[in-house]
C-alpha cells in the first residue's frame, strides 16, 4: 500500500521538486549539441541554433522559478507555524465567564437599520469561565501546520483523560476499613457497617482531644506523629546549657568564649603546657647579608683603631699631598689611610639583602671619611655609619625575629652601644644620636644618659 501524506507542505514541496528536476533536465538536453541530419539532400534548419537558445531559456527561467517557489513556501511555512503556535496558545490561556451582551455596531450602521426598520441584531450569548487548556468544542480546522493540529489533538485527548478520571473518582464508592462499610459518593450507605468503631485510649484519647480542642478554636492540628513528638519535648527535662569553649594550641588549654577563662589541659595530672612554636629557618639572602654587615661593622672598628694610633695620619695638607709622596714621608699612617679609603668601595646589604657600596648608599653616604679630614671628624662620621649600619641590622633582627616565627640569625655578634667620640660631644649637654641613644660629656668623658 502506498504511503499517504496529508501534510500539505510536502506535497508542494514534491510538487516544486518536480519542477526544478524537469527544469534541470531541459538545460542538460539545451546543452547537447544540434543533431545535423546525415541523409543525402536533407538540408539543416536554419532556426535549430535558435531553438536551442530558446530551450536553455525556458530551463532557466523554470529553475529560477523554482527556486523562488522553494523559498517562498519556506517563508510561508515559517509565518504559518508562528501564527498557529500563537493560536495555540491563545485558545489554551484561561479566560474569565462573560456575560451575554449587544453586538458593537458603529454609528453608521445603527442609522441605516433604524432608516431601514431593521431589527437590532440579537446579542452576542454569554461564555462560560475556562480554566488553563482547549476547549470541547475547539475547531481544529483552523491550524495550516498539522504538527501542531497534533498537539492541539493530543491536549484535548489529555484533558478528557483527566476529566473522565475525575468523574470516576467523584462517582466510586468510598470503602472505609474493614467493617465499617461501604459509602457512595454523596454519604449514601451502599453497604452498612457491620461494627461499631471502638473508642480509642491512651495516647490516641489524648490526640482526638487535642483535634477537638484545636477545632473548636477555629485552628489546624497537628498531625498525630507531630502531636506525640510535641508531647515528648514537653515531658523531656531541660539540658543544663553547654559551655562554648575553643582549644588553644599555644598555650596548652581551653578558652571559654563567653567569660575568657583559660583552662589548662592535663595529663597525667601534669598540664601539658605550651605547644613548641616551629620556627622557620631566615632566608639564605637575609643571612649573608647580616653576617656581612657584621664584617663592615668589625672593619670599621679597625679603622678606627688604627686612627687612634695615628691620629695625624689624615688632614688638609695629607688629603691634598699625592699618595707617591705621602706614603714615603708619613708611612706610619698608610695602614690608616688604606682602611679610611677601602671604606668607599665596601658593600653594605639593606633591609632587602641586597649589597650597595658604601659610596652609592644615600644613607651612608654623608658619613663616608674624606683624606681631608681630622682625626675627630672621622671618628664622628665612622660612630654614625656604624650607628646607620646597626638600626638596618636591628630592623632586620625584628623582621626575621623569633617572634615572627624565624629562627636566630647564626654567627652573629650581638649589638652593643657605641661610645661616641669626645669631640661630638659638649660638656654637661646631652645629645641624642640616631640610634637614640643619649650621650654627655662629664670630666671630659663620654657618658651615656639612661
Amino acid at each position: 500500500m502506498p504511503d499517504i501524506n496529508l501534510n500539505p507542505y510536502t506535497a508542494e514541496s514534491a510538487a516544486i521538486q518536480r519542477r526544478l528536476q524537469m527544469a534541470q533536465l531541459l538545460g542538460q538536453q539545451a546543452l547537447q549539441p544540434v543533431e545535423v541530419p546525415q541523409q543525402a539532400g536533407v538540408r539543416a534548419s536554419p532556426y535549430m541554433g535558435l531553438a536551442k537558445m530558446l530551450q536553455g531559456y525556458m530551463a532557466g527561467s523554470e529553475e529560477k522559478a523554482a527556486t523562488q517557489a522553494y523559498k517562498d513556501l519556506a517563508q510561508r511555512q515559517s509565518t504559518e507555524t508562528t501564527q498557529d503556535y500563537s493560536k495555540l496558545l491563545e485558545a489554551m490561556r484561561p479566560q474569565p465567564a462573560i456575560a451575554e451582551r449587544p453586538q458593537q455596531l458603529d454609528v453608521q450602521e445603527q442609522q441605516q437599520m433604524a432608516d431601514q426598520g431593521s431589527p437590532m441584531p440579537p446579542n452576542m450569548p454569554a461564555q462560560a469561565a475556562k480554566g488553563f487548556g482547549l476547549a470541547p468544542n475547539f475547531d481544529m480546522r483552523q491550524f495550516k501546520n498539522p504538527e501542531i493540529a497534533k498537539m492541539a489533538m493530543a491536549q484535548q485527548l489529555t484533558q478528557l483523560q483527566s476529566q473522565a478520571e475525575l468523574e470516576r473518582k467523584k462517582n466510586e464508592p468510598r470503602v472505609l476499613s474493614a467493617g465499617q462499610g461501604v459509602y457512595a459518593s454523596d454519604g449514601t450507605v451502599i453497604i452498612p457497617p457491620t461494627y461499631a468503631p471502638k473508642e480509642r485510649t491512651g495516647e490516641l484519647a489524648v490526640y482526638d482531644e487535642y483535634v477537638k480542642q484545636q477545632n473548636a478554636l477555629g485552628k489546624k492540628p497537628l498531625g498525630i506523629n507531630e502531636f506525640q513528638i510535641e508531647q515528648r519535648k514537653a515531658s523531656r527535662p531541660l539540658a543544663p546549657p553547654r559551655e562554648r569553649v575553643v582549644f588553644d594550641a599555644t598555650r596548652g588549654g581551653t578558652i571559654n568564649l563567653d567569660t575568657g577563662a583559660f583552662t589548662p589541659v592535663t595529663q597525667n595530672g601534669e598540664p601539658i603546657g605550651l605547644k613548641p612554636k616551629e620556627l622557620r629557618p631566615v632566608p639564605a639572602t637575609i643571612n649573608t647579608a647580616m653576617t656581612q654587615n657584621q664584617a663592615v661593622l668589625n672593619k670599621l672598628d679597625r679603622a678606627e683603631e688604627m686612627l687612634n694610633v695615628n691620629p695625624n695620619a689624615t688632614g688638609i695638607l695629607k688629603g691634598i699631598t699625592p699618595n707617591i709622596i705621602l706614603n714615603r714621608t708619613d708611612k706610619e699612617g698608610t695602614a690608616a689611610r688604606a682602611a679610611l679609603a677601602d671604606l668607599a668601595a665596601t658593600k653594605v646589604h639593606d633591609l632587602s639583602g641586597a649589597a650597595v657600596s658604601v659610596s652609592e648608599f644615600a644613607r651612608l653616604k654623608p658619613f663616608l671619611p674624606q683624606p681631608t679630614d681630622d682625626a675627630e671628624t672621622i671618628k664622628t662620621k665612622l660612630f654614625n655609619m656604624k650607628t646607620e649600619i646597626q638600626d638596618i641590622m636591628s630592623a632586620t633582627n625584628q623582621i626575621y625575629s623569633e617572634e615572627q616565627g624565624y629562627k636566630p640569625i647564626p654567627n652573629l655578634a650581638p649589638s652593643k652601644a657605641n661610645m661616641p667620640p669626645a669631640s661630638a660631644l659638649k660638656e654637661g649637654q646631652t645629645t641624642t644620636f640616631a640610634n637614640g641613644q643619649k650621650w654627655t660629656l662629664q670630666g671630659g668623658k663620654p657618658l651615656q644618659v639612661k
